[in-house]
């Protein structure tokens, strides 16, 4: 697992921004049945892409900003930036990408996450979740 602190500080400013646009829904917060981790999954979309939303996941442990996270989403930025950059350092899975070197995206794989998982991290984290 990667570090929020991370990921975080590593997101680019343009994602950050593009965050505050994305709407979230179906938000549930349990535990996961394999690790046994905190685990928080929502579907999310922009307003422009209303036809396509995509599923975004947090697995995390303990609260605060050294929490340590897993992080999923099936938008293609996270596919083919932030999957693969992710795994290696332990702070995603590959779930829906082919694991191959993000070369164009993301050649210094760089960790950091999508605009659909860093606003459902800072959600998580108003609500005291993470």
């Amino acid at each position: 697992m990667l570090s929020l602190r991370t990921i975080l500080r590593a997101t680019p400013p343009e994602t950050m921004n593009g965050s505050s646009t994305v709407v979230l829904e179906n938000i549930r917060i349990g535990v996961s049945k394999t690790t046994g981790n905190g685990k928080a999954v929502c579907r999310s979309h922009t307003p422009k892409e209303t036809q396509v939303k995509y599923t975004t996941s947090v697995e995390f442990e303990g609260r605060g900003p050294d929490t340590q996270v897993v992080i999923t989403c099936s938008c293609p930025d996270h596919m083919f930036r932030w999957e693969v950059a992710l795994t290696k350092k332990g702070g995603s899975r590959i779930m829906y990408s082919n694991g191959e070197k993000p070369v164009v995206q993301n050649p210094t794989e760089k960790p950091g996450c999508c605009r659909h998982a860093f606003s459902f991290i800072k959600l998580l984290q108003r609500k005291g979740t993470i």
